[in-house]
């Protein structure tokens, strides 16, 4: 399983940090926080393409077009969006379809900054109905005729909260992406309730289902604007997640692309994240654990290679050391990235056993600290466990004995 940065507001110098440190990667650009100078300048977007590139990064763009009607400034600014859009008559017309104009000029773009692949646009669906999955299928189709054959294309499928909990909508999804012809899915999907770590048992089940899919075709599958409890599509062969340094790239949103939203850029708290108990903390209450010698309970595993963090640790208060948002976020990433790669084994089973017995040693030193009222709020995953470890098992009930069969060629 391969983890990819999911670029944001202010996260080019994190993004090539991080690119140089792992000796290569890749970057899902976003227009959406990309300001671009005009026809005949290069705009933000290819400036940081280029950057990541230099230091070995391969550049992918998320046209972000989960919701056509979006009035953000800077992401409906694109080249590639729409003038004007018409539901009706931008989906309907026959001739010359509003969607073939999106298509050569978002290749345009794709072409500027040597994408290693094209993400196709795709909507939101609240619902998964017959008028959705048409629209799938007429981007898909027209892409492949404006793309041509030999180009790789990754179809977006991004899906409200509610449908991702529909096993039904979920199985017409797969039932009707039989005839897309192209080689990937970028899975993009909105949280219930608001929950950063997410603890509805339907929701993780079905988003593995969805993967473990997609994947037993043959397709390429990355989770897009995952946080650590996306580790879990590694037990369904997901080929990569991404993830980015905010909030709102960690945990879907369709709000986020319209300007009334705003950005969270600035709010944002200083979080650790433990990854022994995929669980992220408040500074204040490091301070709390060096308070009560347990701190070394929370301490990173050195051999994970990530060292962004450890000044935490090296006998200072926390509080006091100048841990800042962008070690934060590097201490992060990095930690999902070996995370990542460490995750998936030979077998299906191998990677279920260690997963699951991961889940379960995170529970037990989430409990340890707790008793200590050493807590990790709303970014803790002790709600998240037991719904986690029922996706998994309904992932080997259902899709296991083929996933066994097949794992060395996924």
């Amino acid at each position: 399983m391969d983890f990819y940065l999911q670029f944001a507001y202010q996260m080019q110098v994190v993004c090539c940090d991080l690119i140089q440190e792992w000796g290569g990667g890749t970057v899902i650009m976003s227009p959406r926080d990309c300001k671009p100078l005009g026809e005949d300048k290069s705009g933000e977007l290819e400036k940081h393409a280029a950057s990541i590139r230099v230091v070995g990064g391969r550049i992918l763009i998320d046209p972000q077009f989960y919701r056509p009607e979006s009035d953000h400034k800077v992401l409906t600014s694109h080249a590639y969006w729409p003038d004007k859009y018409d539901s009706v008559e931008f989906w309907e017309k026959r001739d010359e379809p509003d969607y073939g104009e999106l298509l050569k000029r978002l290749g345009e773009l794709n072409a500027k900054v040597e994408a290693s692949a094209i993400i196709l646009p795709g909507t939101l669906a609240t619902v998964v109905d017959d008028e959705w999955l048409a629209r799938q299928s007429r981007m898909i189709g027209a892409a492949r005729m404006e793309y041509g054959d030999d180009e790789e294309l990754l179809a977006t499928v991004a899906l409200s909260a509610d449908a991702v909990r529909s096993a039904d909508q979920v199985h017409a999804i797969l039932a009707a992406a039989g005839d897309w012809r192209v080689q990937g899915i970028y899975l993009i999907c909105e949280h219930p309730d608001g929950q950063y770590l997410v603890e509805n048992d339907a929701w993780i089940a079905n988003i593995l289902d969805l993967t473990a899919g997609f994947r037993l075709r043959g397709q390429s599958v990355v989770i897009g604007y995952a946080n650590q409890q996306m580790l879990v599509a590694a037990c369904a062969s997901v080929t990569a997640i991404a993830s980015g340094s905010h909030k709102m790239k960690r945990q879907f949103s369709s709000s986020t692309m319209m300007e009334k939203d705003g950005d969270d850029v600035m709010r944002q708290a200083t979080w650790y994240y433990c990854p022994q108990a995929y669980s992220e903390f408040k500074i204040p209450r490091l301070d709390s654990a060096n308070l009560q010698k347990v701190l070394g309970k929370l301490r990173h595993p050195e051999d994970m290679g990530v060292c962004h963090a450890d000044v935490l640790f090296a006998g200072a208060q926390p509080s006091t050391v100048g841990f800042r948002h962008k070690l934060s976020f590097k201490h992060y990433l990095g930690s999902l990235h070996a995370q990542s790669l460490a995750l998936r084994k030979a077998t299906f089973n191998d990677t279920v056993q260690v997963y699951r017995g991961s889940l379960d040693a995170a529970e037990k030193l989430l409990k340890e600290l707790q008793a200590k009222r050493i807590r990790a709020e709303e970014r803790s995953f002790l709600p998240a466990v037991d719904p986690t470890h029922v996706g998994v098992n309904m992932l080997v009930e259902d899709r296991g004995a083929m996933l066994r069969h097949v794992w060395p060629n996924l």
